[in-house]
């Protein structure tokens, strides 16, 4: 089976499409998909007994059930016009699906030396929490990459018939979606999101920035920079 067509290349999206996605993703930097999640997170600590006060735990829920959220309401939004394989796709052979997860780590890795490991403070002892942890930066990685550089990119493509001012918007959208971490990493965001935005049009899928967003941020949580 062949990959699908590059992402942005089949006009399906609409702009009405466009418009609610961005006001979910607006809705999404005001805690919309965290405050829809609380509940979620309650019986998740209640169910094992963890302390609210004290854990980390209850944190890291609340950030997953908020991406997951995120996804399925961007996907409520833009079913109609694209089908979740039209930005991942299935790669043609097991080489092809090793060599695109050794790119991808090696991205990850790569961005992780000069952006994560300089700042990066001791490894957390190994617990429930890291597993935790280690959650939230897989499910930030795939869900994010998902809505950005998936629907939001091909629906901004459709909508402006321009690739390279799709890749800003979702460029500058995404690194705002981080602005809780200064205007450094805005910046810094912004032009890693040129990069990966192009990368994901020219190589018709989102299986190597999606590893290489995944990589990334679990260097990132496990050296407590996350």
């Amino acid at each position: 089976m062949t990959d699908p067509a590059p992402v942005g290349k089949q006009r399906t999206g609409s702009r009405y499409q466009l418009v609610i996605l961005c006001l979910l993703l607006v809705g999404s930097q005001y805690g919309l998909f965290v405050i829809l999640s609380l509940p979620f997170a309650y019986m998740a600590v209640w169910v094992v007994h963890a302390p609210v006060a004290t854990s980390n735990a209850f944190n890291y829920l609340c950030t997953i059930g908020a991406e997951w959220l995120e996804l399925a309401c961007v996907w409520l939004v833009a079913r109609n016009g694209f089908r979740l394989f039209d930005f991942i796709g299935i790669a043609q052979s097991r080489k092809q699906l090793c060599l695109e997860i050794f790119l991808g780590t090696g991205l990850g890795a790569a961005e992780a030396i000069y952006t994560v490991l300089p700042r990066a403070h001791l490894l957390k002892p190994f617990s429930g929490e890291v597993v935790l942890l280690i959650a939230v930066s897989l499910s930030a990685g795939y869900v994010e990459e998902v809505v950005y550089r998936g629907y939001l990119q091909r629906l901004l493509i459709d909508s402006l018939d321009n690739l390279w001012l799709a890749i800003v918007i979702q460029a500058v959208f995404f690194a705002f979606a981080h602005s809780y971490e200064g205007l450094g990493a805005v910046v810094r965001i912004a032009i890693q999101s040129l990069l990966t935005g192009y990368l994901a049009y020219r190589l018709r899928n989102l299986r190597v920035v999606i590893v290489a967003h995944c990589t990334l941020d679990v260097f990132a949580g496990l050296a407590g920079v996350l």
